[in-house]
């Protein structure tokens, strides 16, 4: 007996060390049967935080769990996360962990993630993760053993998780927020009797611009029952609730190429407050202290089938409210004598053959009637309405009916219309077969709520409906600060509500001040704030609708920017499909006045900016103080003083923050100073360089500065300054790196500057000619002259002045002795001095043909871009399109024009150069004529 009882003492020994030991022998294996099968078949970035493995939790089985799970797109969907921070929790038969053949998997756990599913509008989707075949095969290949699997599941859970599916092509929206699914049944038998349990803590559905459910609490018990053979599903017990909205479902789906439904839906209670809990705002307010009356029935079927053409199985919905009202019990006022009707229909076929009906929509709010009806017929190729609705509303009482946590408003808005007729005869402005007749008006309106912390106050709002358009007489109104007034017209206002389409409008709009300032800190606020801290939000970049084809005319008195203030601004603003087009839009700000015309390109990642700017009389000081893109490229404009006037065309990318993205900008243009001074660090340096503070300084009076910026760095072509009270030419280029290339040209006194002692003892004077380099960094720079060698630069010229003197006295005794020989060098000079002057003729044609050759070729690529410009017509995106074109000319026409001038130089310069050679041939001829000797 004792050593029966050893035994079995050793045995349970062994096997729990087998338990403990199991997870640790074979989780290298597992894991790297995990990271391989990961590399072999998923596309993008897989990051695995952790991984463990257990016999306890589910003995015989073994747990294999994954923690911080991370998938991340490539291509496409590059940086974006289709599973973030996931759990995965998988039980794996153990015998067949053993074997390694087949590995069994039996039930799959996934907690605590979020999940982001998106289509885009080409039907590419982020959830395509697996690999091709053929890229499959090759990844297998280069592998020397991919595990197998298979999968017999017996149940699959979801825990605490958040889903996003935004179907861009398909025009569908679904979020989910915290996720709790249960789905257990025996996936490896033939007919599987599945049960489900699925909790929801809120759940939206959006088609297009309608919300179907909107943070709707979701629970529901379903079970059925799967045929693998006939690939059905039969529906037995179940129960669903939305809010407070209890339904039963019944009947079948049988899978394929065909898909067949037999579905039925209907309420088991018809007290009104079930339906009324469907709406959120009621539902999250108290909803079981409200105090109810009257009944609904609902009920739906869907029966028939889909495939892949466009017909859909035939539907129908019933939905019934008579003599509903609700209060709430600390609230004064409720709603009574509501009753509604809301019927669905579709035959089997096209959704356009789906029929809307609400025969009757009547009620009191807070003691205020209201009703309406709609019909609409169909919806796809061309609505059909019917609709009337009347109002006439104290928005405060409305406020009364339910507790409002977040918002607040009131005012009184008045409605009277009756629009009858298809969208086509709207559209082609068919009068005699629309009605549209009837009035809206909004007066005395206040809102406020801390998802927009700027009070919003309408002072009024007219709009009359009729069969042409919806004219808008007048709208006039406060957004915090900010003051607007207007009038205008809608001309699509049916089809953008019945069809989504983009919306049409004219207005013009007018302002006293404009404090954008404030409107781009609207935020919501945060819940907590330190004490006596204000934290400022950064702002992002501008997204402009792309259902909007809205032209405005604009006229502000006043606005105040990022802390400029803007006086009298006008011009017109087109809002075209998410690009905003400005024409002829001039304002007054930093002391002068800016024009300009352009296009913001708001529909991709990077905002892009097409701009054309003429700046008269603009306070450098100020401008550099407003503008980071003069400080990055030129921050020697921080110590500047003076105007200056300025034309140039820019194009680049926006950043989020509503600034240029430097590294992407294009510029050029001319820049034109007036009595500018600056005294920038690198002008301390030169000072201290030559010893004399005067040249410390530097004036552009009215100095031309033609300039580009391309590819981060600024560029000038050589112009005029004054240093020192002498002329100098500056030319070169400085980048955002703040590093810096120019070069200044100059004459300066050899007796005001320092020169080393052997120079300065042999007693020249006069001006020498000086080349400085500047280089290095705006905050260390580098100077550099000509002086690197100054004692035998200055030696030579001094040489070079004696061996004049010399010649000079030379020639005169020469002369002197040999009038002949004076005779002969007399003539030789008049025919040098004659070469000299045609060769100069010659060379002043060539420069003024090669300028007239470029100035034409910029007038014609002018002319071009006018007829461009012309032949867009009115249509915005057109002449965007035209602009940018006729923009791209004018460049590419500069760069022919100064590739012109540059070569007519170059001729020139040679010309000139060959007739001094003929000169100095001629010089020398004479003299050896002569017989003039040295």
């Amino acid at each position: 007996m004792r050593k029966i009882l050893r035994f079995l003492f050793v045995l349970i020994a062994l096997l729990v060390i087998t338990i403990v030991l199991i997870p640790i022998l074979f989780k290298d294996q597992i894991f790297e049967m995990v990271r391989t099968e990961s590399a072999n078949h998923i596309k993008g970035e897989v990051v695995i935080g952790d991984m463990s493995l257990s016999l306890f939790s589910d003995f015989p089985n073994l747990t294999l769990g994954l923690e911080g799970l991370q998938i991340t797109g490539e291509g496409t969907f590059e940086g974006m996360d289709l599973i973030k921070e996931g759990n995965i929790d998988v039980e794996i038969d153990l015998f067949s962990a053993f074997s390694g053949d087949q590995i069994q998997i039996e039930s799959i756990r996934i907690s605590d993630a979020d999940l982001y599913v998106l289509v885009m509008p080409d039907g590419e989707a982020n959830y395509d993760i697996a690999k091709e075949s053929a890229e499959t095969e090759e990844v297998e290949e280069e592998s020397t053993e991919s595990a197998n699997y298979t999968l017999s599941l017996k149940d699959f859970r979801l825990d605490e998780v958040n889903l996003v599916y935004d179907d861009r092509q398909g025009d569908m929206y679904v979020n989910l927020k915290n996720l709790t699914h249960r789905l257990s049944g025996d996936f490896s038998a033939d007919v599987v009797d599945m049960s489900t349990h699925t909790e929801i803590e809120e759940m939206t559905v959006s088609m297009g611009s309608t919300d179907f459910l909107r943070k709707t609490n979701v629970e529901a018990d379903v079970d059925m029952v799967f045929n693998t053979a006939q690939s059905s599903i039969k529906l037995t017990d179940n129960s669903i609730r939305l809010n407070g909205l209890e339904l039963n479902a019944a009947g079948s789906v049988t899978m394929g190429d065909v898909m067949d439904m037999d579905l039925k839906f209907n309420a088991p209670h018809t007290e009104f407050a079930e339906v009324l809990s469907l709406i959120p705002e009621i539902f999250y307010n108290d909803f079981e202290d409200i105090e109810t009356a009257g009944a609904f029935s609902f009920d739906a079927s869907v029966k028939g089938t889909m495939d892949e053409s466009e017909s859909l199985p035939a539907f129908s919905l019933n939905l019934k409210v008579s003599d509903a009202s609700f209060q709430y019990p600390d609230l004064p006022a409720g709603a009574e004598n509501l009753n509604l009707q809301l019927k669905v229909s579709k035959p089997q076929g096209t959704a356009d053959a789906t029929v809307i009906e609400v025969p009757t929509m009547s009620g009191l709010l807070a003691g205020q009637p209201i009703e309406g009806r709609l019909l609409l017929k169909t919806p796809i190729s061309d609505p059909d309405v019917d609709l009337y609705a009347k109002t006439n509303l104290d928005l405060a009482k409305v406020a009364a009916l339910v507790p409002q946590e977040d918002i607040s408003y009131s005012g009184r808005v008045i409605t009277d219309i009756d629009v009858k007729g298809k969208l086509s005869d709207f559209e082609s402005q068919n009068t005699s077969a629309i009605e549209a007749e009837g009035v809206v008006q909004l007066s005395k309106f206040k809102a406020a709520t801390s998802s927009f912390n700027v009070p919003f106050a309408l002072d009024t709002m007219n709009m009359n409906w009729s069969p042409q358009r919806v004219a808008v007489t007048t709208v006039s109104g406060m957004i915090g600060e900010s003051d607007f007034a207007g009038t205008g017209r809608i001309d699509n206002l049916l089809s953008y509500v019945l069809t989504d389409t983009t919306l049409r409008g004219r207005f013009t709009l007018e302002s006293q001040f404009l404090n954008l300032d404030e409107l781009s800190s609207a935020v919501p606020a945060g819940e907590e704030e330190e004490e006596e801290e204000i934290i400022e939000e950064p702002m992002t970049a501008i997204r402009l609708p792309q259902n909007l084809d809205l032209d405005l005319k604009v006229d502000v008195n006043r606005i105040q920017y990022d802390g400029m203030t803007i006086e009298d601004a006008s011009g017109n603003l087109s809002l075209v499909e998410g690009v905003a087009m400005l024409d002829q839009f001039s304002m007054k700000t930093l002391d002068g006045r800016i024009g300009m015309d352009g296009t913001y390109d708001s529909r991709q990642a990077q905002p892009e900016v097409f701009f054309d700017f003429n700046m008269v009389d603009i306070n450098i000081a100020k401008a550099v103080q407003q503008f980071d893109m003069l400080k990055a490229f030129a921050p020697v404009l921080e110590s500047a003083t003076g105007n200056l006037n300025t034309s140039f065309s820019m194009n680049g990318f926006m950043g989020e923050d509503m600034t240029p993205d430097l590294s992407t900008i294009n510029v050029s243009g001319l820049m034109k100073t007036m009595g500018v001074k600056v005294e920038p660090e690198v002008m301390t340096k030169l000072g201290n360089t030559l010893n004399n503070e005067r040249y410390s300084r530097l004036t552009l009076g009215n100095t031309q500065v033609d300039f580009t910026i391309r590819e981060g760095r600024f560029s000038v072509r050589p112009f005029d300054i004054t240093v020192g009270g002498r002329k100098a030419t500056v030319s070169g280029s400085s980048g955002l790196d703040q590093s810096m290339d120019y070069t200044m040209i100059t004459k300066l006194p050899i007796d005001g500057i320092q020169v080393p002692a052997n120079v300065a003892a042999l007693g020249i004077t006069g001006d020498i000619d000086v080349a400085v380099k500047f280089t290095g960094t705006f905050t260390d720079p580098k100077i550099s002259t000509n002086f690197g060698d100054i004692t035998s630069d200055i030696q030579n010229q001094v040489q070079n002045a004696i061996n004049n003197t010399i010649e000079e006295q030379r020639q005169n005794l020469t002369n002197r002795v040999n009038e002949e020989a004076e005779r002969i060098m007399e003539r030789a000079r008049v025919e040098a001095q004659r070469i000299k002057d045609e060769a100069k003729v010659q060379a002043d044609r060539i420069r003024s043909e090669g300028r007239a050759a470029a100035q034409r070729v910029r007038d014609e690529a002018k002319t071009r871009g006018d007829q461009l410009i012309a032949q867009a017509g009115s249509n915005p995106i057109a002449k965007a399109a035209a602009e940018r074109a006729a923009r791209e000319l004018r460049e590419e026409a500069d760069e022919q024009a100064n590739n012109l001038i540059a070569e007519a130089d170059r001729r020139a310069t040679n010309l000139e150069n060959e007739a001094a050679s003929r000169a100095d041939e001629v010089i020398a001829k004479a003299e050896q004529e002569a017989q003039i000797n040295d």
